[in-house]
């Protein structure tokens, strides 16, 4: 399965590592490291899942998330939060903000293509809301 998967990372270093390791799997890759390096969301394929930094320079990737997820079409795309910040009760709060799912920095090299891959299919393999309007469903019953 090859997905379109966007990375927003600040790190130059995490960055180019993140990328490497999902485009040695076959996966297109765009790449972001701020809300406004990332640009017109309206003018970029949209992606299959995004994998996020949540601590980004001027906004928050929880935020941004919330703000991409505004956009038509963007309402599915799950989101992976990657972050150093791996304190007691993140994980349950980031999974309660809307995250796919949750992966503490630093990355496990081995695993993380395919926690990436997981996470992508679970919600792929979700039914598809009924009606418009109707919620999106919870991430936090399809964790990797």
């Amino acid at each position: 399965m090859s997905l379109r998967i966007l990375i927003l990372e600040d790190n130059a270093t995490n960055l180019m590592l993140v990328r490497d390791l999902l485009e040695v799997r076959g996966h297109d890759v765009l790449t972001a490291a701020s809300a406004d390096e990332l640009g017109s969301v309206d003018a970029m394929p949209r992606p299959d899942i995004v994998v996020m930094d949540i601590m980004l320079p001027g906004k928050d990737g929880t935020t941004l998330m919330r703000e991409l997820r505004g956009h038509a079409g963007w309402e599915r795309v799950p989101f992976v939060a990657v972050t150093a910040h791996a304190m007691a009760g993140d994980r349950e709060r980031l999974l309660k903000e809307g995250y796919a799912a949750y992966i503490a920095k630093p990355i496990d090299t081995r695993r993380f293509g395919a926690l990436i891959e997981a996470a992508a299919r679970a919600v792929d393999d979700s039914p598809e809301p009924e009606a418009a309007g109707t919620p999106r469903p919870d991430p936090r019953s399809r964790q990797p």
